[in-house]
């Protein structure tokens, strides 16, 4: 090639320059000291959607905003980087909203530097990030906490969570209720303070307090116990880890739930069905269709039959006065009666 041919060091800087310009993912442009562009790469092209004659020569805040329809959120505020000359400093924004050359928005994070040696009329240069996916994610993790939270203050459960290093990451009202947690142990965020607050309220500290360390040093297993109180409470306890995606172990989660209620009834309905089993009396109960559903001891010695062989038989198997075709008159009347 003769050397006239060949491309002056100056045009190759130059070319060079574009190259690396157009490979930055970022929106890139310079500007002077009002605020105008000097240059700018693809990317900002793209993200604007503006052709190169549109923005050299532009004040970058009237390009961005062009096409912003009236009365729009933050039609009043002024972009960070409307006029470089008035701060000298370095500026980092995120979330001011911009506008595309076809009307919609477009949120934003922005890097404005000077240069120290600034050319003929590039005094600053500025980066713009379109962070539009990032703030719908900011969205979606909002939502998702926001619908934990309800979740969570909805349940009957009290919860508590504990991350992998021994800190409380979360409790929910009804936790605090049930165990009378002070306001100073859930600003501490320290899982032993609260374990020993809860400990002093449990009928077996021993072995409350073996149950929680075995767990804490077993973080793969699952628990389901009942805990009883000193006060006579009964919580039933069950305990899982907290496993991300990724299967990382993020710490463990605590469901309580107050069962003193069922517990009472049961122990109700266990000593009444003892007191019925026992009695002196023959008692025997029968469905709608007049079949035997259950018959006391009473009643099986009475009739001399096992509760096996009375539970195959109907009241006009033992009563001759009662017809299968007499019964749904017989059990209206005692119904009748019972009421």
């Amino acid at each position: 090639m003769p050397p006239s041919q060949l491309p002056r060091p100056c045009e190759v800087s130059k070319l060079e320059l574009e190259l690396v310009l157009n490979a930055v993912a970022e929106g890139l442009c310079g500007l002077d000291a009002e605020g105008s562009v000097t240059f700018c790469n693809d990317a900002f092209l793209r993200m604007t959607g503006y052709q190169t004659e549109e923005v050299i020569g532009t004040n970058l805040q009237e390009l961005l905003r062009r096409s912003q329809p009236e009365g729009a959120k933050n039609g009043r505020e002024e972009l960070a980087f409307r006029r470089p000359v008035d701060a000298q400093l370095p500026i980092h924004t995120a979330g001011q909203v911009c506008w595309r050359k076809d009307g919609t928005p477009f949120p934003t994070e922005f890097w404005r530097h000077p240069l120290s040696r600034p050319s003929c009329l590039t005094e600053w240069v500025a980066t713009i990030h379109d962070i539009s996916e990032r703030k719908q994610a900011e969205e979606e993790l909002l939502f998702e906490a926001a619908l934990l939270e309800a979740q969570s203050e909805s349940t009957l459960d009290g919860i508590l969570v504990v991350d992998a290093a021994n800190k409380v990451v979360r409790t929910n009202k009804q936790f605090v209720l049930m165990f009378e947690v002070p306001s100073e142990i859930l600003t501490s965020r320290e899982d032993s303070i609260l374990l020993r607050h809860v400990t002093e309220r449990v009928e077996n500290p021993e072995a409350f307090t073996a149950r929680v360390k075995y767990l804490y040093s077993h973080p793969e297993e699952k628990s389901c116990d009942e805990i009883n109180f000193a006060n006579g409470r009964i919580y039933d306890r069950y305990s899982s880890p907290l496993m991300d995606s990724t299967g990382r172990n993020r710490g463990r989660i605590w469901y309580f739930r107050d069962i003193t209620e069922r517990r009472v009834a049961e122990r109700e309905l266990r000593l009444a069905q003892f007191s019925l089993e026992h009695a002196s009396d023959d008692v025997h109960w029968v469905n709608s269709q007049g079949r035997i559903v259950y018959a006391n001891e009473a009643t099986c010695h009475s009739l001399g039959r096992s509760r096996e062989e009375l539970l195959t038989l109907s009241i006009s198997d033992i009563d001759p006065r009662v017809t299968p075709e007499s019964w749904p008159g017989c059990g209206r009347r005692l119904k009748r009666r019972a009421r």
